[in-house]
């Protein structure tokens, strides 16, 4: 038996009862928060639709980068995050390692060319890449549904 895809792993987080209130600790799953769930959601949606491979585009402040590098990279797909210049350098250089490319980008407004929003709609454009446009893809909300049954 082989290892598990670490996609797999999602959701398989521990339940802690504090006061008689149930938490889930979704910090444990593989790229450190709730936001793996969507993004594994929205690549299986996409593997589904279009097979594996490719490029994917987001545009993000952080956990969601993360967890579509690592889980990208994992699924067979080159990365690209256009994040806001004030992000967290932390998260900067984790999706960076995990394989992701970074476009850091000035804090202007979304209909500016120079906007996180606007370079991954360009970057997606020119690379011919998957803008996966979390804030709108069906799959996001989707990722979350398991949850229920796991607790």
């Amino acid at each position: 038996m082989g290892m598990p895809e670490i996609w797999e792993q999602v959701g398989k987080t521990p339940i802690v009862e504090v006061d008689g209130i149930l938490f889930k600790l979704e910090y444990l799953n593989p790229g450190g928060s709730h936001k793996d769930r969507m993004a594994v959601s929205m690549l299986l949606d996409l593997i589904d639709r279009k097979g594996r491979g490719g490029e994917i585009v987001e545009a993000t402040s952080g956990c969601t980068g993360v967890s579509l590098a690592l889980h990208g990279r994992a699924m067979g797909f080159e990365v690209h995050i256009a994040v806001k210049e004030d992000a967290s350098p932390v998260k900067i250089a984790l999706m960076r390692r995990l394989g992701a490319r970074v476009y850091t980008c000035p804090n202007v407004p979304p209909e500016d060319p120079r906007s996180i929003r606007s370079v991954a709609e360009r970057i997606a454009r020119e690379r011919g890449a998957t803008f996966l446009m979390q804030d709108s893809n069906p799959a996001n909300p989707r990722g979350q549904r398991r949850m229920g049954e796991e607790i």
